[in-house]
């Protein structure tokens, strides 16, 4: 693989490695009027016959009840506010957008600041200082925080016998010392049933050639996830997403040759995934139906890794 697409880059470029650098409904119920369906289920809203059971009508309290986690559903981070490391494109953009679809108020880090839909603080994730100043800037920004999303990283290839030392600080540095230290800054303004979510990656469990450092920076973020999920419980819920190959800037794949093109979707599902297909696996652990997951990491990845 290049890259498996799952971050975006949000630190700046040194050294002179030479390397190649990558960065960054519900749907609604009918009612059917013809025979049964194919699972063999009758009519919605028919009576099942029972020897010696009378029908019943329905009762309307089950109907508000309905109406109640409809709505539920459509807003299920009502009131909540989040940030997410990485925002500007790929994965993190798709989280932002999936995150305030679903009622948070979202704040981003990247190199460089925005305005819009997402607020985008500019933030240097190699940079303690850049870090401490912009997640104090952005609680002043959106009044605290509910959510974290580290997704920013970086990928650098290189064999085995061309590492150096300046490439595996900086992957270090941004991939797993940001998330670090942003998660460290963070964690006095949570809340109780606060959420810390870390983007990893397929390749934490697969490991790729010619990658073995970024492979190994996202592996110590799934240890880092399973060791804060114990630290912080039962106040903070710790986990993480690892995506498989995703149409994303740091992945490339228009630009990728045959060879590597069959590399990236040598999986069941044979094709790279969407970058809201990993949004909704982050939505879904920041939100009400995740309350008993803590320390486990979601597979979001075509079947590449079967965990």
């Amino acid at each position: 693989m290049g890259s498996h697409g799952c971050v975006d880059a949000l630190a700046r470029p040194y050294g002179r490695s030479g390397r190649r650098q990558r960065g960054s409904a519900a749907r609604k119920h009918r009612r059917h009027t013809g025979a049964a369906g194919p699972d063999g289920a009758g009519r919605y809203g028919g009576h099942l016959s029972l020897p010696g059971v009378g029908t019943r009508g329905q009762h309307h309290r089950a109907v508000a009840w309905r109406r109640q986690g409809r709505s539920a559903l459509v807003s299920p981070l009502h009131g909540k506010r989040a940030l997410v490391t990485g925002a500007a494109s790929g994965i993190g953009r798709a989280t932002a957008h999936a995150l305030r679809e679903a009622g948070a108020t979202v704040l981003g880090l990247d190199l460089e600041a925005s305005e819009g839909d997402i607020p985008i603080l500019a933030c240097d994730l190699a940079s303690e200082t850049d870090i401490i100043a912009a997640v104090g800037q952005g609680k002043d920004r959106i009044g605290g925080y509910d959510i974290l999303v580290n997704n920013a990283g970086i990928l650098q290839e290189a064999p085995l016998g061309g590492i150096s030392l300046d490439h595996v600080d900086r992957m270090f540095a941004v991939n797993v010392r940001g998330a670090i230290i942003v998660a460290r800054e963070i964690l006095p303004h949570l809340p109780d049933g606060g959420r810390i979510i870390n983007i990893a990656s397929e390749l934490a469990y697969l490991g790729r050639s010619g990658a073995s450092v970024y492979c190994a920076t996202k592996a110590a973020l799934l240890g880092l996830t399973r060791s804060w999920a114990r630290e912080l419980a039962p106040r903070i819920l710790v986990n993480a997403v690892a995506p498989g190959p995703t149409d994303t800037p740091l992945l490339g794949f228009e630009a990728l040759t045959e060879s590597q093109r069959a590399l990236e979707t040598t999986h069941p599902l044979g094709r790279i995934g969407r970058p809201d297909e990993i949004a909704s696996a982050v939505v879904f652990l920041a939100g009400p139906g995740a309350t008993f997951f803590t320390g486990q990491c979601l597979g979001a990845n075509g079947g590449a890794a079967m965990l």
